[in-house]
């Protein structure tokens, strides 16, 4: 690790891989990507070549070879903050439901800043077209526009 490393820099240790004897099935329920879907160039091989154009799978050209695809069989390419499209249509609508947010990502407290200040700007512009309703209609009373002369 790298605290080790800093403060005994000349002694070297063994790094112990705990998932060693872990097969690629195994890794990949834990885990999100792989090298299957943050290839470029397999994912869009597996969309161009191994797919039609209306997304069915074309069996003869499979023959048993990996595909990058997510929960819902849709070849899909892994990036960074795009997650959610692997999940499948159930759990996203779980998530958005539920109203899950990542307390240490930007996004949340920039939805959270934005959406302050729509309320204030909602909130002032209410009052602002009261105040005039309000000075309209007092305007309109004194020239006798209200009382229908």
């Amino acid at each position: 690790t790298v605290l080790h490393f800093a403060i005994r820099p000349w002694q070297r240790g063994e790094a112990i891989d705990q998932n060693r004897s872990l097969t690629y099935e195994q890794v990949q329920e834990d885990s999100i990507y792989s090298w299957l879907n943050c290839n470029p160039v397999f994912v869009l091989k597996c969309r161009y070549y191994f797919q039609e154009a209306n997304g069915m799978h074309i069996t003869s050209r499979i023959n048993g070879h990996p595909l990058s695809v997510g929960k819902e069989e849709q070849v899909l390419f892994f990036e960074v903050g795009k997650q959610f499209l692997f999940l499948t249509k159930k759990q996203r609508e779980y998530l958005f439901a539920k109203n899950v947010v990542n307390s240490l990502e930007f996004e949340t407290w920039y939805e959270y800043i934005l959406s302050l200040l729509s309320f204030i700007c909602s909130c002032c512009s209410r009052k602002a077209t009261a105040d005039r309703r309000l000075s309209w209609a007092d305007g309109a009373s004194e020239q006798g526009l209200l009382d229908g002369n």
